[in-house]
């Protein structure tokens, strides 16, 4: 009996959880994208991402497939008879015991600043337990696999069929979309060029969050210029976001328009 996983059922693991990550990214794009747009607009950026993220998932899978085997063979060598699930079961329940330690950690003391050394003590804690449970189930470590591998079979088949249904979508929208970005790109040339505004300089930051400026008050002293620039600004305290990711929010922080209207819910 061949006791040693094979590509294929690695493959299967890894294509199966990139694309249940996908799946759970897609449901929070979509919470954002349904207030402008419909569900068969938000469909071509989806089958795109799915055909991307798979390439992705091979890649991963075999760049990691390498470097498993690698050391399988440098195991062999030293006649350590470490194998493939082994090392496996040892990510797996890392991984597993990690979560829990860094959830325990927010759960339980999550105003406590740890430091660098008590990290790095935690880190190899873990990483000694995991040693020591996966080398005591070891043992059965291929039959878990197999197990996994039988159970996961009807979702490798459900999205490699969304993956094939992907392509015609995408090649589809390659071939219509050209012209209605220039259909959009010509309406906001002429919107623009037939109004008078002022000038106006837009400073925007990606990422920061107001409650972490101490302008809004934060307990550290984190943006010293800005609280001085709002001390003869006009400082807002109660603004929402017109989007949950970036490119439609920030078109509406420079059009003033919401969603619906401007549209702007592709990258």
């Amino acid at each position: 009996m061949n006791m040693r996983i094979s590509f294929w059922q690695f493959f299967r693991l890894v294509f199966v959880v990139f694309s249940l990550y996908l799946m759970g990214d897609a449901f929070n794009r979509w919470d954002g994208f349904s207030y402008h747009s419909s569900f068969a607009e938000f469909i071509p950026g989806l089958a795109l991402a799915l055909i991307l993220w798979s390439i992705v998932a091979l890649s991963t899978a075999v760049i990691i497939w390498i470097l498993l085997k690698a050391l399988e063979k440098i195991s062999d060598m030293a006649g350590t008879g470490v194998r493939t699930d082994h090392i496996l079961l040892y990510t797996i329940v890392f991984i597993i015991i990690g979560a829990l330690v860094w959830e325990g950690k927010k759960f339980l003391w999550p105003d406590v600043t740890t430091t660098k050394q008590i990290k790095l003590a935690v880190l190899i804690s873990v990483s000694l337990l995991s040693i020591l449970i996966a080398w005591s189930l070891r043992h059965k470590s291929q039959r878990w696999i197999n197990a996994v591998s039988e159970h996961i079979t009807p979702l490798v088949w459900l999205f490699g069929i969304v993956v094939l249904i992907s392509v015609p979508i995408v090649m589809y929208q390659l071939k219509t979309g050209d012209d209605d970005s220039k259909k959009v790109s010509q309406k906001v040339i002429s919107e623009v060029k037939s109004s008078k505004r002022p000038n106006i300089l837009l400073v925007t930051f990606d990422a920061l969050a107001a409650e972490d400026m101490s302008v809004y008050g934060y307990d550290r002293q984190t943006t010293p210029f800005i609280d001085r620039w709002s001390q003869t600004a006009t400082v807002f305290t109660n603004l929402h976001a017109a989007s949950n990711w970036t490119t439609p929010t920030t078109a509406s922080l420079m059009t003033g328009k919401r969603l619906w209207t401007h549209r702007a819910a592709h990258l």
